[in-house]
């Protein structure tokens, strides 16, 4: 079967599939395994659609190492696994490889361009690759950024989720919440949004201005803020930001406890968990309200009422 491929620049070679593994420099460190049998099954009916890209191993002479295409070669060698008939007549004289010449850099910013391309990395993997751009070869995330033309933004999302994944956290998306209850016994979760998390590290932006710290050490009031705050909404983490904000504006310096008492403010307002029966129509209206506002369910209810009762009835709130 004869094989189509893009345009890449570089030397094309068939290479035999016991000659390549995965370079180091490959951003990414899981495949999923659903992904590589679809992709197997594709490269079974149609073939290898796109070469896999490689460098030469500085360690094993003969050996290539895979910069570009990691699911592709689980996929290969799935295929030779299971279908080896089918493999050796697709690929008689070796694996089609683009052969380049990369250096550690190059090689984590081409496997980077590729993924992010592709939008198919998870979080701790773009955070993974950017700290070691940061701390092997010396890239700040703002150069690290332009080098591959991604918003600096994007990373510092990424990096926010690891960090707090590191620590522990359950990212709660917004909508409505799970409907299997928690069993009884079973650990209590800690959870945040993600815009919880965005506002997290904005008042760690805050303390970490104020305070004149580095990034090494605004990293770590980072990761406290994350424990003081854990358990608050995004409206509460919001509120906590205003309020350290209006400090920074009169000029005074933001610290830790500054964060603590303001987060004890807000803990102090009683909440009470009730069981209420709502018609399905009215839980998807507001299922649909918190997904456009980022909320959670919780929250977004919380909101809808206390709006909805200030008009129906404005003489309560006096």
């Amino acid at each position: 079967m004869r094989q189509h491929f893009s345009h890449v620049s570089g030397k094309l070679m068939s290479i035999p599939l016991e000659r390549l593994r995965v370079s180091p420099y490959n951003v990414r460190r899981e495949v999923d395994e659903r992904e590589v049998r679809r992709l197997t099954e594709s490269i079974a009916s149609r073939g290898l659609q796109q070469p896999l890209v490689v460098m030469p191993s500085e360690e094993l002479a003969g050996v290539y190492e895979v910069v570009i295409g990691r699911r592709r070669l689980e996929a290969l060698r799935r295929l030779a696994r299971e279908k080896p008939e089918r493999f050796r007549e697709l690929f008689p004289q070796g694996v089609p490889c683009i052969v380049r010449e990369f250096t550690p850099k190059e090689a984590i910013l081409a496997s980077l361009v590729e993924n992010l391309q592709r939008d198919n990395l998870r979080d701790d993997e773009v955070a993974h690759a950017f700290r070691r751009l940061e701390a092997e070869h010396g890239m700040s995330l703002e150069e690290a950024a332009r080098a591959i033309r991604v918003n600096i933004a994007k990373i510092r999302r990424a990096l926010e989720i690891a960090e707090a994944l590191r620590l522990g956290y359950t990212l709660r998306g917004p909508g409505r919440p799970p409907t299997r209850p928690k069993p009884e016994g079973e650990e209590e979760r800690k959870e945040i949004t993600r815009r919880a998390l965005t506002a997290a590290s904005r008042i760690a932006e805050l303390v970490a201005s104020s305070r004149g710290l580095s990034r090494e050490e605004a990293e770590r009031v980072r990761s406290e803020l994350l424990e003081v705050m854990s358990g608050l909404s995004t409206k509460e983490v919001n509120y906590v930001y205003k309020r350290l904000r209006d400090k920074v504006l009169r000029g005074e310096v933001v610290k830790l406890e500054d964060v603590k008492e303001a987060v004890k403010d807000v803990k102090s307002e009683k909440k009470v968990e009730r069981t209420v029966l709502l018609p399905v129509s009215l839980i998807e209206y507001i299922d649909k309200y918190a997904q456009q506002r980022g909320l959670t369910f919780d929250e977004a209810l919380a909101e809808a009422a206390s709006k909805g009762l200030e008009v129906l009835c404005p003489e309560l709130k006096k």
